[in-house]
């Protein structure tokens, strides 16, 4: 009993260890998980291309050398490590100097309501004492984002960048890339050359006004460099240096551009002319959508479409939730994780600035897809019409599609009643475009969306008579039966399914050039196959056969690895197409699918159950250790002195042994 009591006290001990070390490590809410980077925070040297990183985009050095003029990236990753939305994150990275000097480390830390944390030091070695310039903050989605000095894309200022909120999982992570200019201090190191424009002006500033052929004065002043051009409405110059009357006529932009050992230096200023001409020179704001309105709802984290577009305008700026931009036109993805405004402000000639703004509302994370309507392939798709396909799969009362060039859809199909396979052919369709298209039915329960699925339009019109029924494309009409199987209902990330794919000539006549196709669902992975090869890309398996005389038969294996499942799906559809030729030369094709199962409830329970126990704390682990050790001991100590009672065969009496064991 003693020795028991004594593994006891040392499993305790061990325990405590264990949790207070798991504890430190995952002391804060960013970063931890497997799959998250390793070192947290890097560094490179954007100039001479020397960015580490490993086959994941992690950034991966801890000091680099850098000379004068060179540009830095410092990059730090974040990813929420807790089951709960970190709100307000900052991200944060300090310079250990303001220098000159001849070494900088940099320390990146994250901040939260939730919890802060500090991700480590990385460090900048220089041949001299020099400065280094800050020169934009960046958040980047993704691991791998490399930027210069001169990138313009979500500038923040050097005392960080606001991060907003950050929920669970692996829709949102990103990198926080810092951009520094190493130049000499002028102070040793062997003198400053570097070429640099230290003046540019137009009437004391960077923006003037007058009117057409009005005296205006332009002034530039520049240090070390080897020749200058100047010009602009007007007027040109190759001095060093200038301070030069003009007289404008028309509106526009002056350029100073120096040369010296560090290249190529630029700046601009405008003018505008007042009362030029009747030209109408005004900035405007001719577009600004989200996914192509003033409104729109998706998803938390789902991809919404910035566009914008003006005309005659200085400066645009737009700006929202972990996104900025000041480019004159633009088309963009944000996620944006709770509703959201985003706001464009453009100024010009016309003084003052316009402003637009959409928004963006952030409906429910999971929403629960192709309930009984599945949307399958497209077929017979020629260069101006297609034939959609889709699954009816429970009761349901009208179906149709839904279709367009762009993945807001805006044209469907008429409605009509139907069950099992349903489809429609569309014409009208512009040649060699890309076409998006779901199946929508009136299931029991509401409206059912099926997956937006694409297609693209090419030359050659295919022609088909098929029957579907089911999962096998059987009928008098058709020389083709096709089937595909696979041996479970339920299906969930980890799992290989085997499918068995089987294919008869039931007609009279030979069918040549067939090719069959099997296309497995986004987040499987072919793993092993029968024949034929795999397009990672399309996730299609293709397989071209031989002649299909009348009887001919055949049957193709393919195992898949099941690596993702789509949020929301209640249905996965697998496909398979045999494509042929028929003796009058038409090319025609038989459609099979087979449907499973997400198996999310359980998925979602054992990570309830397993999130449940790691969330009890040390004293709640204790006490299940104790528990456990005292139904050993008990059982131990039950099994240590048992009586058996036995039958002699031969006497008849009876004989009772006690065993220890």
């Amino acid at each position: 009993m003693k020795n028991y009591m004594k593994k006891i006290i040392v499993g305790f001990f061990a325990l405590a260890v264990m949790f207070t070390a798991s504890s430190a490590f995952a002391s804060g809410p960013f970063n931890g998980q497997s799959g998250d980077c390793s070192p947290t925070i890097g560094i490179g040297n954007y100039t001479d291309g020397n960015i580490p990183r490993d086959s994941y985009g992690c950034w991966t050095a801890g000091s680099i050398s850098a000379g004068p003029g060179d540009t830095i990236n410092v990059g730090m990753y974040y990813h929420n490590n807790t089951n709960n939305t970190l709100t307000n994150v900052r991200a944060v990275v300090t310079k250990s100097s303001s220098g000159p000097a001849s070494s900088y480390s940099f320390t990146g830390s994250m901040s939260s309501n939730q919890g802060s944390q500090t991700f480590g030091t990385v460090t900048l070695n220089l041949s001299s004492s020099e400065t280094l310039t800050y020169s934009s903050t960046h958040l980047m989605k993704g691991k791998d984002a490399v930027l210069s000095d001169t990138d313009t894309l979500v500038v923040q200022n050097e005392g960080g960048i606001d991060v907003g909120s950050v929920p669970p999982g692996w829709n949102d992570y990103g990198t926080i890339v810092v951009v520094y200019k190493v130049g000499n201090n002028g102070n040793g190191g062997g003198g400053n050359d570097d070429c640099t424009i230290s003046n540019f002006k137009i009437d004391g500033s960077t923006h003037a006004y007058v009117d057409s052929g009005e005296r205006t004065n332009i002034e530039w002043n520049t240090e070390d460099c080897d020749s200058v051009d100047v010009d602009g409405p007007n007027f040109s110059s190759s001095s060093l240096d200038g301070d030069r009357d003009i007289y404008p006529t028309r509106s526009g932009t002056y350029t100073l551009r120096a040369y010296g050992d560090n290249g190529t230096q630029t700046r601009t200023v405008r003018v505008t002319v007042d009362d030029e001409d009747n030209n109408d020179d005004d900035c405007y704001i001719n577009s600004f959508t989200a996914n192509g309105s003033t409104q729109t709802t998706v998803q938390s984290g789902g991809a919404v479409n910035l566009s914008w577009n003006t005309t005659d305008c200085d400066s645009v700026y737009v700006s929202g939730p972990n996104f900025s931009s000041s480019s004159l036109d633009g088309n963009r993805s944000v996620y944006p994780t709770y509703n959201s405004n985003y706001t464009i402000s453009a100024s010009g000639d016309n003084g003052g600035t316009q402003n637009r703004t959409v928004y963006v509302n952030v409906g429910p994370t999971v929403i629960v897809n192709n309930t009984c309507a599945v949307t399958t392939v497209a077929t017979n798709v020629g260069q101006n019409s297609a034939t959609l396909n889709g699954l009816v799969t429970g009761s349901t009362g009208a179906s149709y599609f839904e279709y367009g060039p762009t993945i807001n859809l805006g044209s469907r199909t008429v409605s009509r009643n139907s069950s099992g396979a349903f489809s429609e052919v569309i014409t009208g369709l512009s040649s060699n475009t890309s076409y998006f298209f779901r199946f929508v039915s009136q299931c029991a329960n509401g409206l059912s969306y099926g997956n937006i699925e694409v297609f693209q339009t090419a030359g050659v019109v295919r022609n088909t008579t098929t029957i579907i029924q089911g999962t096998t494309v059987i009928g008098t009409q058709s020389p083709i039966m096709l089937k595909i199987e696979n041996r479970f209902q339920y299906v969930g990330v980890g799992d290989v399914v085997d499918y068995m794919v089987t294919y008869k000539n039931i007609g009279k006549t030979t069918l040549t050039r067939p090719v069959l196709q099997v296309i497995v669902p986004k987040g499987f992975t072919l793993i092993n196959t029968s024949r034929g090869t795999f397009s990672q890309e399309t996730n299609t398996l293709t397989v071209p056969l031989e002649d299909l005389l009348p009887g001919a038969e055949g049957v193709v294996y393919l195992q898949a690895l099941v690596n993702s499942l789509e949020l929301g799906n209640a249905q996965i559809v697998s496909t398979a197409i045999l494509v042929y030729t028929s003796p009058s030369g038409a090319q025609e094709n038989a459609i099979a699918y087979v449907l499973n199962s997400p198996r999310n409830a359980n998925v979602l329970g054992a990570s309830a159950f397993w999130s449940g126990l790691w969330g009890i704390g040390l004293i709640g682990w204790l006490l299940i250790f104790i528990l456990i050790m005292l139904i050993i001991l008990a059982t131990r100590s039950y099994r240590r002195k048992s009586t058996i009672h036995t039958t002699n065969p031969v006497t008849g009496g009876h004989t009772t042994t006690t065993t220890n064991y």
